[in-house]
């Protein structure tokens, strides 16, 4: 489920004019003027560490209350916050996920999430939930729109392996560009190695490993997929998470890389996950194929 992250604040609007009354003496028309500004300022900055001060400890409620479980009680506090400012997109997107969370309210969360995006075209964490509600209604087109907002979400952090792998099943579905998806599983097999390596408790270990599983199995099927020309051109990148290429596309054989980088992706996925039977049996199927001859997809 998508998990609220706080945001950088934006500057906070201007508050209404000091009352006319504030000034009760006499004065020229540059001294009265020079008086009104100061008194502006005055009360502007008072107002605007109010606002925040209290936006911030809203924002701050809200997500501890997240945490907890309290979803309805986090929705209360965002609410709050951006009563307060409605320009705070921190706020506007943990109010959308936990909207979402709640259910029955998936068109307000889109809807915020779309403002945040608005404001901050670049805003990661917006993208990226926005970009899971798309994806769930599988139809091209929003597979299509789920895929650049992911592409926002990797530009923001390109450290989530999460963004990278949604960008990859994305990318794989639409078939549109196999070598953008073959990099996205890439980055996030990588990511999600690393984040394995660094951590210590077996069960988290487990769990990752469950990820990995399904993360080779659909990168082993992508390269099984690709074109003997496609495969060329993956070779001649010179990078292979499986395969060593050298980069020397006039000596490599790309349909052969494709081949033996899918198969080891099979057996890693049956390495992590035995019981995985649909990469026991693409295995044996790729293996025959390559005995017999068979090379890319057309």
């Amino acid at each position: 489920q998508p998990q609220p992250q706080p945001q950088p604040q934006p500057p906070p609007r201007p508050p209404p004019l000091p009352p006319a009354s504030a000034c009760r003496y006499r004065m020229s028309r540059r001294q009265w003027a020079w008086r009104w500004l100061q008194l502006l300022l005055v009360c502007y900055a008072g107002r605007v560490l109010a606002v925040d001060s209290e936006a911030v400890r809203f924002l701050q409620q809200g997500n501890a209350l997240y945490f907890d479980g309290r979803l309805d009680d986090a929705k209360e506090a965002y609410s709050s916050c951006l009563q307060l400012d409605v320009e705070r997109t921190d706020c506007a997107t943990n109010l959308a996920s936990v909207l979402i969370d709640i259910g029955g309210n998936e068109a307000l969360a889109e809807q915020l999430y779309q403002q945040v995006l608005t404001a901050e075209p670049e805003n990661g964490d917006a993208a990226f939930n926005l970009a899971l509600l798309w994806q769930d209604r599988k139809t091209e087109e929003s597979t299509r729109e789920a895929a650049r907002l992911y592409e926002i979400a990797v530009r923001a952090d390109g450290r989530r392996w999460d963004a990278w792998a949604n960008l990859a099943t994305a990318l794989a579905e639409l078939k549109e560009d196999p070598l953008r998806a073959v990099e996205a599983f890439e980055q996030a097999i990588l990511l999600l190695e690393r984040q394995q390596a660094e951590q210590q408790r077996s069960e988290a270990s487990d769990s990752t490993d469950s990820y990995l599983a399904r993360l080779y199995y659909a990168y082993g099927m992508v390269l099984a997929e690709l074109s003997t020309g496609q495969c060329f051109r993956l070779a001649a990148l010179g990078r292979s998470l499986l395969v060593s290429t050298g980069g020397d596309a006039d000596t490599q054989d790309g349909a052969t890389m494709c081949i033996e980088s899918a198969a080891n992706a099979l057996r890693t996925t049956l390495q992590l996950d035995p019981s995985h039977v649909q990469a026991e049996h693409m295995l044996a199927s790729l293996l025959a194929a390559a005995g017999s001859g068979g090379g890319g997809g057309a």
